[in-house]
């Protein structure tokens, strides 16, 4: 394997373990769109496609109501991993958890809180730079923030179909969460979402027939049916053995991209680091472990990528780099690897500050 390869496995295997949407190795996967759209769920800045913005249509609520008003008591973010009983039990491409408060928490948060103000300044006098202002001032006003996203659970099916739950710290916010959402919705749309209240649950569905599902301090959302949606929300826990010890860990992934096999990455908590471990088959990888050049020398390379990271505008990805390693596991590579969780910081500071440099060191102009 040439170099140019050794890097791109190495620096793929560590972006799929850092990045929520993972699970795309086949290529655009329902699950790593799903995460995009949940993404701008969640972000105040996300011009008109708000939470009120994520899902599929619903009908207009019947005049008069219909059920009696869930409860929609400010709550906090409660266990980790509550999401994933709103998760089907089929899951054909990929089950994704992240730990969002953890992931996004202290130093992380406010760099990308940095990264939200930039693409609003470079959104200024463009088409959706106003919606997407007007979303923004109405998010800070009603108490939303990037820190009251606390976890994404994911379940993608073939045909870009995938279920999202989103679960919130609700306890900063003005009002219940359809109120804040509906007003985030208005401000940036010129008009409120319509809204029916069923069997506990708030629909919300936007002027473009859009339809996001809220109990409690959780959105789900995604491009399924209606009826996927209201089956979700039962929380039935069906789905919930799949994901396993997923909650267990910052950053969850079991993909089956275009059915070529499994592949599972997991990031977990150890202490001032993380540790990753990335688990997929050989062919998947592009790696002949019959043939040479051995693993050993893929490291070997893999150390000296990592050491042209020091002096580079990713330097803080560069202790991933170099306590990366591959072993065989049977026909599978398994890659690990541990960096200081400031290094996710230092990331999305330098992005802020120097996003063109930044791009340059990732090969993309």
């Amino acid at each position: 394997m040439k170099r140019s390869n050794t890097a791109l496995v190495s620096l793929s295997v560590l972006a799929c373990a850092l990045a929520i949407g993972c699970g795309d190795a086949g290529g655009g996967s329902a699950s790593a769109k799903a995460d995009s759209s949940a993404a701008s769920s969640a972000k105040p800045a996300s011009s008109t496609k708000t939470a009120a913005n994520s899902a599929a249509p619903s009908a207009a609520p019947k005049p008069g109501g219909d059920t009696a008003k869930p409860d929609m008591a400010p709550t906090p973010s409660g266990d980790v991993g509550s999401t994933i009983k709103y998760m089907p039990k089929t899951c054909e491409e990929a089950r994704v958890f992240a730990n969002t408060g953890k992931l996004l928490g202290g130093d992380v948060g406010k760099a990308m809180e940095a990264l939200e103000g930039q693409a609003m300044a470079e959104l200024s006098g463009k088409p959706d730079g106003d919606k997407a202002q007007k979303a923004m001032d109405a998010a800070k006003a009603e108490g939303f923030s990037l820190a009251a996203l606390k976890e994404i659970s994911v379940c993608g099916n073939k045909g870009n179909k995938a279920i999202v739950a989103i679960g919130f710290d609700t306890s900063g916010l003005k009002g219940d969460l359809p109120t804040v959402l509906s007003k985030i919705e208005e401000a940036a749309s010129g008009k409120a979402p319509d809204k029916k209240d069923e069997d506990g649950v708030t629909y919300l569905t936007s002027d473009k027939g859009k339809t996001i599902a809220i109990k409690g301090n959780v959105i789900v959302a995604g491009d399924s049916s209606m009826d996927d949606l209201k089956a979700a929300m039962k929380a039935s826990g069906e789905g919930a053995g799949d994901f396993a010890d997923a909650a267990s860990y910052v950053v969850w992934v079991k993909a089956n991209p275009d059915g070529k096999g499994n592949v599972v990455i997991s990031m977990k908590d150890a202490g001032s680091d993380y540790e990753v471990k990335a688990t997929l088959p050989a062919t998947l990888a592009k790696v002949d472990l019959k043939a040479d050049p051995k693993l050993d020398k893929m490291n070997e390379e893999i150390q000296k990528e990592g050491d042209k990271l020091t002096a580079g505008p990713l330097k803080a990805f560069a202790p991933a780099v170099k306590n990366l390693k591959l072993t065989a596991d049977g026909d599978n590579v398994v890659a690990t690897t541990t960096f200081p969780q400031s290094a996710l910081s230092d990331l999305a500071a330098n992005f802020a500050k120097d996003p063109k440099g930044m791009m340059g060191g990732f090969g993309m102009h």
